[in-house]
């Protein structure tokens, strides 16, 4: 509080990295945002075509593979918000809806990443592409630590809710008035 915010010149490029000078800075971050631009549009361009492959192609999904991506598509949205910090129910509650309803409306969403995930894995086979053992591992050790990093966040948010619930039990112990508070 009552901190003055830096001076951006050479010497604050300096100071928060490898830069020589401001030009260098603002060079990095112009790179930065152009790379990311053309990363998202390789993405966006890359995922149309895929959607054209999987509409195009006749297949027939059972309802039981709907029903399970569905379910996936589910436990992706839980930990979504587990993610930010909410409970599940409240967001519920927020939106007006049920599990099943979401589920309902998820349909055509499920169906068409069902339909992405056969024509790739068809275009791999057919190609013969398949991952690298240094890729299985580097995509294994991302899992991993993305699942240690929500480990750690759920253990945080229980810690602090027995913490909480111990201190009311302690503040409240033995008192009368309790009753009246609530």
């Amino acid at each position: 509080e009552g901190k003055e915010p830096p001076t951006i010149d050479d010497d604050y490029a300096r100071v928060i990295g490898n830069f020589s000078d401001l030009a260098a800075l603002k060079k990095s971050i112009e790179d930065g945002i152009r790379l990311e631009k053309d990363q998202k549009n390789r993405e966006a361009h890359r995922m149309a075509i895929i959607t054209t492959i999987a509409e195009i192609i006749m297949m027939d999904i059972p309802d039981l593979l709907i029903t399970m991506e569905k379910e996936k598509m589910l436990h992706e949205l839980q930990s979504s918000i587990a993610e930010m910090g909410l409970e599940w129910n409240k967001y519920l509650e927020h939106l007006k809806k049920t599990e099943e309803s979401l589920k309902q409306e998820w349909d055509k969403d499920a169906e068409k990443r069902v339909r992405v995930a056969f024509s790739l894995r068809e275009i791999a086979r057919t190609e013969s592409i398949e991952p690298s053992p240094e890729e299985i591992k580097e995509k294994v050790d991302r899992m991993d630590f993305r699942l240690r990093e929500l480990e750690r966040k759920f253990d945080e948010r229980v810690s602090e809710k027995v913490l909480s619930e111990s201190k009311f039990t302690q503040e409240t112990e033995g008192s009368e008035d309790i009753v009246n508070k609530i």
